[in-house]
């Protein structure tokens, strides 16, 4: 699965997907 990370500060939306190791 891919696991999708959504932090959100100062007015600023950072997105960051993990995949699976063998597409990294």
């Amino acid at each position: 699965s891919v696991d999708v990370i959504v932090n959100s500060r100062d007015g600023l939306t950072e997105v960051t997907l993990i995949f699976p190791g063998e597409l990294n």
